[in-house]
Protein backbone atom coordinates (compact mmCIF):
# COMPACT_ATOMS: atom_id res chain seq x y z
CA UNK A 1 0.00 0.00 0.00
CA UNK A 2 2.85 2.76 1.13
CA UNK A 3 4.61 2.09 -2.59
CA UNK A 4 1.99 1.96 -4.67
CA UNK A 5 -0.69 4.39 -2.98
CA UNK A 6 2.09 7.00 -1.19
CA UNK A 7 5.20 7.03 -3.00
CA UNK A 8 3.78 5.76 -6.45
CA UNK A 9 7.15 3.28 -6.87
CA UNK A 10 6.37 0.23 -8.76
CA UNK A 11 8.01 -2.70 -7.44
CA UNK A 12 7.75 -6.87 -8.00
CA UNK A 13 7.08 -9.29 -4.76
CA UNK A 14 8.48 -12.36 -4.57
CA UNK A 15 7.29 -15.39 -2.36
CA UNK A 16 9.06 -16.58 0.20
CA UNK A 17 9.58 -20.00 -1.28
CA UNK A 18 10.38 -18.90 -4.65
CA UNK A 19 13.78 -16.23 -3.45
CA UNK A 20 16.20 -19.06 -3.55
CA UNK A 21 14.80 -20.06 -7.32
CA UNK A 22 14.74 -16.10 -9.00
CA UNK A 23 17.27 -14.48 -10.64
CA UNK A 24 17.89 -11.60 -7.68
CA UNK A 25 20.39 -9.26 -9.73
CA UNK A 26 18.07 -7.47 -11.77
CA UNK A 27 16.87 -5.85 -8.60
CA UNK A 28 18.73 -2.85 -6.74
CA UNK A 29 17.05 -2.91 -3.30
CA UNK A 30 15.12 -6.06 -1.73
CA UNK A 31 12.81 -5.32 1.56
CA UNK A 32 12.63 -8.70 3.91
CA UNK A 33 9.07 -7.35 5.62
CA UNK A 34 8.07 -8.12 9.31
CA UNK A 35 7.85 -12.32 8.61
CA UNK A 36 9.86 -14.14 5.91
CA UNK A 37 10.48 -17.85 6.82
CA UNK A 38 13.40 -17.79 4.14
CA UNK A 39 14.56 -21.47 3.37
CA UNK A 40 18.76 -22.25 3.21
CA UNK A 41 18.90 -21.78 -0.54
CA UNK A 42 16.56 -18.35 -0.47
CA UNK A 43 19.06 -16.86 2.13
CA UNK A 44 22.65 -17.82 0.81
CA UNK A 45 20.89 -16.43 -2.75
CA UNK A 46 20.00 -13.34 -0.97
CA UNK A 47 23.85 -13.41 0.98
CA UNK A 48 25.17 -13.75 -2.63
CA UNK A 49 23.36 -10.94 -4.38
CA UNK A 50 24.15 -8.94 -1.37
CA UNK A 51 27.94 -9.62 -1.57
CA UNK A 52 27.70 -8.84 -5.62
CA UNK A 53 26.13 -4.72 -4.58
CA UNK A 54 22.56 -5.06 -3.53
CA UNK A 55 20.89 -3.09 -0.98
CA UNK A 56 19.08 -5.76 1.94
CA UNK A 57 16.10 -3.47 3.70
CA UNK A 58 14.86 -5.81 6.87
CA UNK A 59 12.07 -4.70 9.51
CA UNK A 60 11.26 -6.33 12.77
CA UNK A 61 10.67 -9.96 12.66
CA UNK A 62 12.40 -9.96 9.18
CA UNK A 63 15.53 -8.89 10.38
CA UNK A 64 16.79 -12.39 11.72
CA UNK A 65 17.81 -13.83 8.04
CA UNK A 66 19.41 -10.36 6.81
CA UNK A 67 21.52 -9.99 10.63
CA UNK A 68 23.07 -13.03 9.74
CA UNK A 69 23.95 -12.09 6.40
CA UNK A 70 25.36 -9.06 8.59
CA UNK A 71 27.06 -10.27 11.15
CA UNK A 72 24.95 -8.03 13.30
CA UNK A 73 24.20 -9.31 16.79
CA UNK A 74 20.69 -8.99 17.52
CA UNK A 75 19.50 -8.18 21.54
CA UNK A 76 16.54 -9.46 21.46
CA UNK A 77 13.20 -10.81 23.71
CA UNK A 78 13.36 -14.37 23.66
CA UNK A 79 14.82 -15.44 26.78
CA UNK A 80 15.80 -19.53 27.42
CA UNK A 81 14.46 -20.88 30.25
CA UNK A 82 14.90 -24.34 31.77
CA UNK A 83 12.36 -27.01 32.30
CA UNK A 84 11.61 -26.03 36.35
CA UNK A 85 11.14 -22.61 35.65
CA UNK A 86 8.59 -22.77 32.84
CA UNK A 87 6.53 -25.55 35.14
CA UNK A 88 6.97 -22.72 37.80
CA UNK A 89 5.24 -20.07 35.51
CA UNK A 90 2.32 -22.76 34.42
CA UNK A 91 1.41 -23.09 38.08
CA UNK A 92 1.25 -19.22 38.48
CA UNK A 93 -2.03 -17.78 39.02
CA UNK A 94 -3.86 -15.37 35.95
CA UNK A 95 -2.85 -12.58 37.79
CA UNK A 96 0.81 -13.29 38.33
CA UNK A 97 0.96 -14.71 34.67
CA UNK A 98 -0.51 -11.54 33.21
CA UNK A 99 2.06 -9.04 35.51
CA UNK A 100 4.92 -11.34 34.30
CA UNK A 101 4.06 -11.21 30.61
CA UNK A 102 3.68 -7.36 31.32
CA UNK A 103 7.21 -7.21 32.74
CA UNK A 104 8.78 -9.65 29.98
CA UNK A 105 6.78 -7.59 27.15
CA UNK A 106 6.05 -4.69 25.15
CA UNK A 107 2.99 -4.48 23.36
CA UNK A 108 4.06 -0.79 21.97
CA UNK A 109 5.24 2.08 23.43
CA UNK A 110 6.66 5.24 21.67
CA UNK A 111 10.21 6.35 22.58
CA UNK A 112 12.22 8.84 21.97
CA UNK A 113 15.76 7.50 20.08
CA UNK A 114 19.05 9.17 19.46
CA UNK A 115 19.05 9.90 15.50
CA UNK A 116 22.51 11.42 13.39
CA UNK A 117 21.18 13.69 11.49
CA UNK A 118 24.50 13.80 9.21
CA UNK A 119 23.85 10.23 7.94
CA UNK A 120 22.11 10.33 4.68
CA UNK A 121 19.79 7.39 5.90
CA UNK A 122 17.97 10.39 8.25
CA UNK A 123 17.56 12.92 5.92
CA UNK A 124 14.55 14.90 6.34
CA UNK A 125 13.25 12.68 9.62
CA UNK A 126 12.89 15.52 11.85
CA UNK A 127 12.02 18.76 10.07
CA UNK A 128 10.81 20.49 12.64
CA UNK A 129 13.89 21.46 14.19
CA UNK A 130 14.38 18.53 16.90
CA UNK A 131 17.63 18.08 15.57
CA UNK A 132 18.99 14.49 16.69
CA UNK A 133 15.66 13.08 17.97
CA UNK A 134 13.10 10.71 16.72
CA UNK A 135 10.24 9.41 17.98
CA UNK A 136 9.61 5.87 17.51
CA UNK A 137 6.83 3.13 17.84
CA UNK A 138 8.71 0.26 19.48
CA UNK A 139 7.52 -3.70 20.14
CA UNK A 140 9.00 -6.39 21.44
CA UNK A 141 13.23 -5.47 22.89
CA UNK A 142 14.54 -6.23 19.59
CA UNK A 143 17.30 -3.99 19.07
CA UNK A 144 20.76 -4.51 17.78
CA UNK A 145 23.93 -4.27 19.42
CA UNK A 146 26.26 -1.31 18.30
CA UNK A 147 29.76 -2.76 17.18
CA UNK A 148 32.41 -1.42 14.63
CA UNK A 149 31.61 -1.18 11.17
CA UNK A 150 27.99 -1.18 11.79
CA UNK A 151 26.01 2.47 11.93
CA UNK A 152 23.80 3.29 14.53
CA UNK A 153 21.98 5.82 12.87
CA UNK A 154 19.15 5.64 15.52
CA UNK A 155 19.49 4.19 18.88
CA UNK A 156 17.90 4.50 22.63
CA UNK A 157 19.63 6.58 24.90
CA UNK A 158 20.99 5.63 28.49
CA UNK A 159 18.31 6.92 31.00
CA UNK A 160 15.31 5.82 28.48
CA UNK A 161 11.84 6.69 29.76
CA UNK A 162 8.65 6.28 27.70
CA UNK A 163 6.96 8.86 26.24
CA UNK A 164 3.76 6.92 25.76
CA UNK A 165 2.41 3.40 25.71
CA UNK A 166 2.81 0.24 28.20
CA UNK A 167 6.56 -0.51 28.94
CA UNK A 168 8.18 -2.16 32.45
CA UNK A 169 11.23 -0.79 33.91
CA UNK A 170 13.48 -4.16 33.44
CA UNK A 171 12.56 -3.30 29.29
CA UNK A 172 13.65 -0.02 29.33
CA UNK A 173 16.60 -1.08 30.89
CA UNK A 174 17.25 -3.97 28.44
CA UNK A 175 16.90 -1.51 25.47
CA UNK A 176 19.76 1.56 26.55
CA UNK A 177 22.13 2.17 23.96
CA UNK A 178 20.73 -0.32 21.70
CA UNK A 179 20.68 0.54 18.25
CA UNK A 180 17.01 0.84 16.44
CA UNK A 181 18.34 1.88 12.98
CA UNK A 182 21.78 0.62 11.85
CA UNK A 183 23.30 -0.22 8.18
CA UNK A 184 26.67 -1.71 6.81
CA UNK A 185 28.11 -2.94 4.38
CA UNK A 186 28.46 -6.62 2.92
CA UNK A 187 30.85 -6.99 0.20
CA UNK A 188 30.05 -4.42 -2.34
CA UNK A 189 26.37 -4.67 -1.50
CA UNK A 190 24.97 -3.16 2.09
CA UNK A 191 22.22 -4.16 4.75
CA UNK A 192 19.87 -1.76 6.72
CA UNK A 193 17.96 -3.30 9.62
CA UNK A 194 15.09 -1.49 11.31
CA UNK A 195 14.39 -3.00 15.02
CA UNK A 196 10.34 -2.44 14.00
CA UNK A 197 7.93 -1.83 10.94
CA UNK A 198 8.87 1.86 10.08
CA UNK A 199 5.22 1.72 8.29
CA UNK A 200 3.28 -0.06 11.14
CA UNK A 201 -0.18 0.27 9.89
CA UNK A 202 0.97 3.44 8.24
CA UNK A 203 0.04 5.69 10.77
CA UNK A 204 3.27 6.42 12.46
CA UNK A 205 4.57 8.65 10.37
CA UNK A 206 7.29 9.77 12.32
CA UNK A 207 9.06 7.11 10.79
CA UNK A 208 8.19 7.12 6.97
CA UNK A 209 11.29 9.42 5.99
CA UNK A 210 13.69 6.72 7.79
CA UNK A 211 12.34 3.74 5.46
CA UNK A 212 11.88 6.19 2.19
CA UNK A 213 15.79 6.96 2.44
CA UNK A 214 16.85 3.44 3.11
CA UNK A 215 14.85 2.15 -0.56
CA UNK A 216 16.33 5.44 -2.04
CA UNK A 217 19.81 6.17 -1.01
CA UNK A 218 20.46 2.98 0.56
CA UNK A 219 23.54 2.31 2.74
CA UNK A 220 25.41 4.92 1.50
Amino acid sequence: FFLERRLGLPFDAILVADVGRTDLHEYDVIVIPEASGLDDSGQEALASWVRNGGHLVAVGRGTSTAAEIAEIETRDDEVEADSAESIDRFLLGREARESLDWSEDVPGAILEATIDPAHPLAWGATPDGRDGRIFVLHQGTRVFEPAEGVESVAYFPEDLDATAGIISDENLSRLEQGAWLVTTGVGQGSVTLFADDPLFRVFWRETHPLYINALLLGGM
